[in-house]
């Protein structure tokens, strides 16, 4: 008998096992929590200028996260670092340039969105990580 009551707990952690590494795989967050965005991005944003190309890094965990940007060959702080579900937002200023306010989705390693820079236009931002 005792083997008849651990079948059903097997097949339970089992199971658990299973969504827990499909969840780790995939990238695709359990629902009700937030997508995994830590790590180092390789962004590109097209614009008429001829666009950017860079990296972001985000660390942290959950509401404290950080990162950082290189955008025309500057490294820069970012702010107001947000993630909600599968959203991603961002924000970061140029020297004395507008504030650019990034925001999108991000689906597993890549990231789809866009970079708005204000009164100089909104733009395109792709990203993989």
């Amino acid at each position: 008998m005792p083997r008849l009551l651990l079948l059903p707990a097997l097949a339970l952690v089992s199971l658990s096992g299973c969504v827990l590494s499909t969840t780790v795989a995939t990238g695709v967050s359990p629902a009700g929590s937030d997508v995994d965005v830590l790590g180092v991005w390789a962004y590109n944003v097209a614009s008429p200028g001829g666009g950017d190309e860079g990296t972001f890094t985000i660390t942290g965990e959950p509401g404290e996260y950080e990162g950082e940007i290189i955008a025309q060959g500057d490294l820069i702080p970012l702010s107001d670092i947000s993630v909600s579900g599968n959203e991603l937002s961002f924000q970061f200023r140029v020297g004395n340039g507008p504030l650019v306010r990034c925001a999108g989705v991000v689906t597993v390693d890549e990231f789809k969105g866009i970079a708005n820079a204000g009164s100089y236009g909104a733009f395109p931002m792709m990203a993989s990580r």
